[in-house]
């Protein structure tokens, strides 16, 4: 089978992660697969030399959307997939709207919260999805957000956790609760950081280490020099071994405003952490109340503290928990979500679904 993924770009964000490790994982398996960037970038992800990757913005010269929709439209026509996936909003939009008329089925994966789209983002959706083959989302709390015709046409898929979460050694645990996020508004840091500042003297034995960078960094450092916490918080940027720092920590958190399906929530869960998180989407999904976690209302610094309390004060919940998460981690293989996109790819092919 002939696959070409579409994509902004292939940097280091989480959705990019995902269609990396289908894109090879679907190589591997015996298709033909592509993945085209709309936007020239360093590409973050090992790609498979299996897996052809092509640039618009070098194809075309030119960063001007209107060129690159006309180069996607020429390239999808001469190449001839059998089917197209589309990741993250501004994409599958163009996407759909490039290829209009063609008879090639499109796959559009959204993988944000849409309550929080403006109108206009949120009119172009509904106009565009009206023409894709299927949806595919993370949560049911997304689902939900669309009618029910489109919901017919939707399937909830996991994001997949990668193999070494599965063999990772027995080690000392350190007193760090450890974030993991872009340093942006999305992420209210502020909030997580305060919360931890009311708990901080009750439990000094521990620090907060942030990994992530991001366009917040330098107000997120005055923030934290504000409030005193300098030598309790780190901001320890970018890291490649993500899932080793987790092994080595005692407790996840996460203070977003919205999300999708947090990868770094998945992993965590994988990894055997306790985790809080607030209310975001797909937080619910995966933590049963008390059992492998907690989860806060949004923006709640008081019930958020409260829960940094509860699990730092109880080693034996946080052991407990944790053991609950881990063995909750085989949902997430890749394997099995790489065989669900791949029952959801032949059901569109063979159904006959089309732009």
């Amino acid at each position: 089978m002939k696959i070409s993924f579409i994509t902004s770009t292939l940097h280091s964000g989480g959705s990019e992660r995902v269609m990396s490790l289908l894109a090879n994982s679907f190589a591997n398996r015996g298709n033909e697969v592509e993945i085209i960037c709309l936007n020239k970038h360093l590409v973050f992800y090992p790609i498979d030399e299996k897996v052809k990757v092509w640039f618009a913005e070098e194809e075309t010269r030119s960063r001007s959307i209107i060129k690159k929709m006309v180069w996607l439209r020429r390239h999808v026509k001469e190449r001839k997939p059998d089917v197209v996936i589309a990741f993250m909003l501004e994409v599958f939009c163009a996407t759909l709207a490039s290829l209009i008329g063609m008879r090639v089925p499109v796959v559009s994966s959204e993988r944000i919260d849409p309550h929080f789209f403006g109108k206009a983002k949120g009119f172009l959706r509904w106009v565009l999805l009206r023409r894709t083959a299927h949806l595919v989302v993370q949560t049911e709390r997304i689902k939900e957000f669309y009618s029910p015709r489109l919901q017919a046409r939707t399937t909830i898929i996991r994001n997949p956790v990668t193999g070494k979460v599965f063999s990772l050694p027995e080690v000392d645990k350190e007193n760090r609760i450890i974030a993991v996020g872009r340093l942006a508004y999305q992420k209210n840091y502020p909030m997580m950081f305060r919360a931890f500042r009311k708990v901080s003297e009750h439990f000094p034995q521990y620090k907060l280490c942030v990994y992530g960078d991001g366009p917040q960094r330098s107000e997120i450092e005055a923030g934290i020099a504000a409030i005193g916490m300098e030598d309790k918080i780190v901001l320890a940027g970018k890291s490649d071994k993500i899932i080793e720092e987790m092994n080595r920590s005692k407790l996840f958190v996460m203070s977003s405003d919205y999300e999708g399906m947090s990868n770094a929530l998945l992993e965590a869960i994988c990894v055997g952490l306790p985790v809080i998180s607030t209310d975001v989407s797909g937080a619910s999904d995966l933590i049963e109340q008390g059992i492998n976690g907690f989860v806060t209302p949004i923006g709640d610094e008081e019930a958020f503290s409260l829960a940094l309390e509860k699990l730092l004060g109880d080693e034996k919940l946080m052991y407990t928990m944790g053991e609950n998460n881990r063995r909750k981690a085989g949902d997430f293989r890749e394997d099995r979500i790489v065989d669900q996109w791949a029952s959801l790819i032949t059901h569109v092919v063979e159904g006959g679904e089309r732009v």
